[in-house]
């Protein structure tokens, strides 16, 4: 990787990490800098070697895919799908759309959110303090 990629690479890692929460970025550290988990993270991310940078970005950018357009959290593993599906593939009856377990928004249907869903993944999103 020339020098332009890796500082265009380093620059979306540290524009990614910046989105995330304190956990989040303490789990990259412990990936990337384990021996520093102190570090800040932009001195992780200068200290980097290349060919780390493009697994990172992936990491980081399926962690953003999984966030709540709402309230910005987290949403659970089992509602998030970071490969992604076209919209129009998606055929969800309209009393199942998705609502985020934090804020009880609706979710928005397409790149985020898997087409195999169950209806007791919907009730349990929909009421996640019933279980």
């Amino acid at each position: 990787m020339n020098e332009q990629l890796q500082q265009f690479a380093r620059t979306q890692l540290k524009k990614g990490l910046s989105q995330l929460n304190e956990s989040q970025q303490l789990f990259f550290k412990r990936i990337y800098s384990h021996r520093d988990l102190e570090a800040p993270i932009d001195d992780v991310v200068d200290a980097m070697l290349e060919d780390k940078l493009d697994w990172a970005m992936q990491q980081v950018e399926r962690t953003l895919k999984r966030k709540c357009p709402n309230c910005n959290k987290t949403l659970p593993n089992c509602v998030c799908n970071s490969h992604g599906i076209p919209e129009e593939s998606v055929d969800i009856p309209s009393s199942l759309i998705p609502i985020c377990p934090y804020c009880e928004n609706e979710l928005p249907l397409g790149d985020t959110f898997r087409k195999e869903k169950s209806e007791d993944t919907f009730n349990l999103l929909r009421n996640p303090k019933e279980t």
